[in-house]
């Protein structure tokens, strides 16, 4: 899962988390696009992303072999596609609500790639969830209290 920040001032979403769960940042394409990725170990979770739309949120993107036929999927489901885009260099995205309305976003990446800016997305502790679709272990972190802040 990538963890996306969505708001109109990124740079005070940057310092809240960063004062917060100690969060650093490392700047994704500077002087081009300034995606500032959150970086925890070395590794890239997620990023904080300009947004004028709506109230500032975050939004889990979730990967995905092939995020349109995923959505179709969930459409087929009960589920809504909102917003599909391609994100060059990075892949396809296609934001989803699922029939109560809660939001994910479904992505696959370009070609092979399987980093975000060059940096390997963060990896957890593989989760079963079985057919009862619950989780039989829960991350590290969180049953370390939430620290190291992801």
């Amino acid at each position: 899962v990538w963890h996306d920040h969505r708001s109109a001032d990124t740079e005070a979403a940057r310092r809240f988390y960063h004062d917060l769960l100690g969060w650093e940042t490392e700047v994704w394409k500077p002087g081009e696009l300034d995606y500032p990725m959150i970086m925890v170990g070395g590794h890239a979770h997620g990023g904080f992303g300009p947004s004028e739309q709506g109230p500032p949120s975050w939004l889990g993107h979730v990967q995905v072999e092939d995020a349109d036929a995923a959505a179709q999927r969930a459409e087929a489901a009960g589920g809504r596609v909102l917003a599909p885009m391609d994100i060059p260099e990075v892949g396809r995205i296609v934001v989803i609500a699922d029939p109560q309305g809660a939001v994910l976003s479904l992505f696959s990446p370009a070609g092979e790639a399987r980093t975000v800016g060059g940096k390997q997305p963060h990896q957890r502790e593989r989760l079963d969830h079985g057919q009862s679709g619950r989780a039989s272990q829960r991350p590290k972190a969180a049953r370390l209290g939430g620290r190291p802040g992801y």
